[in-house]
């Protein structure tokens, strides 16, 4: 499931990205500066690419901090250009709505990575088969030391 999501979230964050990238190097009504908020979002997605993989690898803690990274990342990059263009009062031919508004529909479900990468790494961390692993893990260690001691 996370990883259909975070296909999903890479292809529409990233067609995003260089989508504002684009527009804003040619001058098609986007400042300049959209091409930071393109590279800040193509870095979100690269950051919740790397803590989907990590969470996989029972790196729990590390991969929540990178998800949260990089959905604060794509949000702040999101609300940016929206604010801009609801401003400027853009508009989609194509969606047939604000172009604001397609951004909101379309970036948000990064949440969700967020959410999902959350979610397993509380019950990775706390599942009744991770508190054996981890007195496996204690009682290994103690005979190894009584193994050493003897």
């Amino acid at each position: 499931m996370i990883a259909a999501v975070l296909v999903f979230v890479w292809f529409i964050d990233l067609s995003c990205a260089f989508g504002w990238i684009k527009n804003a190097k040619a001058g098609a009504n986007w400042p300049a500066d959209f091409v930071g908020y393109g590279e800040m979002m193509i870095t979100a997605s690269v950051l919740l690419t790397i803590a989907a993989v990590l969470i996989f690898l029972r790196r729990n803690w590390i991969a929540l901090g990178l998800s949260a990274a990089g959905s604060i990342l794509c949000m702040i990059s999101m609300f940016r250009v929206a604010s801009y263009a609801a401003d400027n009062g853009f508009y989609s031919r194509i969606m047939d709505m604000p172009v604001d508004r397609m951004y909101y529909m379309e970036i948000s479900p990064t949440l969700i990575v967020f959410l999902c990468v959350a979610a397993l790494a509380f019950w990775q961390h706390f599942s009744l088969d991770a508190r054996d692993r981890k007195k496996q893990e204690e009682e290994q260690k103690a005979m190894s030391i009584l193994d050493e001691n003897h």
